[in-house]
């Protein structure tokens, strides 16, 4: 094998990161200084498959091991791959086994591979739910996680501490293009008091240091439980996250703040809820209705009460002036773009399917594949396009033309797009002041009342 020494891992983990750059519009990460510690495990919620991991992996400066299902591992060159060059360690899980007991007997040697991962001090992450359902809050874990962290310091005869820190990865929409992700790293666990408490068993303490383990995976996320008010807090959040923001006089891109905000709205909609039922119901019925009729006339994931005037007639300058660079970056990326999506519909779609079930493709691998499909075809185009060029001009130049410069305005073409849609509405939102004068008014009168009613709600 050419590559050796986790050299595959270290040559992949740019590329990939560059094109997750560009499948997401957006990647935050909160608490970056817990992500660089040594030793320690961390636990993760798993609504994405594939892109979990990737994600997690990309904003970390050193390497990572992963926890995964043996039932993808394969057997020969492609276990061999996954173990030893993209830093994944199988778990047999006996539920999905033909053979339990040789499954269970596997795992002692999955256990071995951690605890010697983590004395070398090693990250692992491991995702605790076992299984990718498209879900934003935490299932019921398994007991892994904490049985890995007591073992491997029993193996290291107390030498060592092992940590225990959560992730909380808050996906937009992880199966569709150009959404956000908001990664989330928490403080290390402490589990001081339940190891000093007296326990009838291990089993107990165990279940006990994994109860708080789901606690703190639940703080990173936006939504506590699965909740019967989901839509109802979606809905709250496109009407009144911005208005906080502005309340508390929040700086933009300040994504700690905003994830404050967005999980404050979710506690104060659950209160609501809980206290006031009956009132909960009426705002969430009237706020649905305003929503809708807001949808109806084309203004969908788009508020042009929160854009100004002068900001919109920026943009419209900026995109005349800019026009060959989104020219440029159409004639570099738009068949790939294409020729991907085609690659998706023809070897995976039929594949995903709608029921999550462990062990097999369903509905949570949907956006990771969509982003395989991407980037397979993407590297294969650069790669012609660049052996193309160096035939007529310098193989440095080339390289710049055909990569530097067709995947940064590849970027700029769907910003360019972006704007071109929100300038588009903007304009149509001022046909409609002129044509439909008194919608607009019911509008904005609706919508006032309505964050009047939440704000009362809130402060009662």
């Amino acid at each position: 094998m050419i590559f050796s020494g986790q050299m595959l891992y270290q040559l992949l983990k740019p590329v990939i990161t560059f094109s997750l750059n560009a499948y997401f519009k957006r990647i935050d990460v909160i608490g970056t200084e817990n992500l660089e510690q040594d030793g320690v495990i961390y636990v993760c919620n798993h609504p994405s498959a594939l892109f979990d991991p990737i994600v997690a992996a990309s904003r970390a400066k050193k390497s990572v091991y992963f926890l995964a299902g043996a039932e993808w591992f394969g057997s020969g060159f492609q276990q061999w791959l996954f173990r030893n060059e993209m830093n994944m360690i199988p778990v047999y899980r006996p539920w999905l086994a033909k053979d339990k007991k040789k499954a269970e007997s596997s795992n002692d040697e999955m256990f071995r591979a951690c605890y010697e991962s983590l004395a070398e001090g090693k990250r692992v992450i491991i995702f605790p739910e076992a299984s990718s359902v498209t879900v934003p809050w935490v299932r019921e874990i398994k007991t892994g996680a904490v049985r890995i962290m007591l073992g491997a310091e029993d193996f290291m005869k107390g030498e060592k501490k092992v940590k225990i820190i959560p992730i909380g990865l808050n996906y937009t929409n992880s199966h569709r293009f150009q959404t956000s992700v908001v990664m989330n790293v928490g403080e290390p666990i402490d589990f001081s008091d339940l190891i000093s408490k007296s326990w009838n068993d291990d089993k107990e303490k165990v279940v006990a240091m994994t109860d708080r383990v789901r606690q703190r995976m639940i703080d990173l996320l936006y939504y506590p439980d699965d909740l019967e008010q989901f839509e109802f807090i979606k809905d709250v959040k496109k009407l009144m996250t911005g208005v906080l923001k502005s309340e508390l006089g929040v700086a933009e891109g300040d994504v700690a703040e905003e994830f404050r905000i967005r999980k404050q709205i979710v506690n104060e909609i659950n209160q609501i809820t809980t206290n006031k039922p009956e009132d909960a119901k009426v705002v969430a019925t009237e706020l649905r209705s305003y929503i809708e009729t807001f949808e109806a006339i084309g203004f969908r994931q788009y508020n042009p009460f929160e854009e100004s005037g002068f900001l919109a007639f920026l943009k419209a300058v900026g995109l005349i002036i800019s026009l060959p660079l989104f020219v440029i970056g159409a004639i570099f990326n738009l068949i790939p773009f294409l020729m991907a999506q085609g690659v998706y519909k023809h070897f995976f779609k039929g594949k995903v399917t709608k029921k999550d079930a462990q062990g097999q493709l369903n509905s949570a691998f949907a956006g990771s594949l969509g982003f395989a499909s991407g980037l397979a075809v993407y590297l294969v185009w650069y790669i012609i396009l660049w052996v193309i060029e160096s035939q007529f001009i310098a193989v440095w130049l080339a390289f710049v033309l055909s990569v530097v410069l067709g995947y940064s305005c590849g970027r700029f073409a769907m910003l360019w797009y972006k704007w071109t849609i929100q300038t588009g509405k903007y304009i149509r939102w001022q046909w409609l002041v002129i044509s439909n004068l008194e919608l607009i008014k019911s509008l904005l009168a609706t919508r006032l009342r309505l964050i009047n009613k939440l704000v009362k709600l809130r402060q009662s």
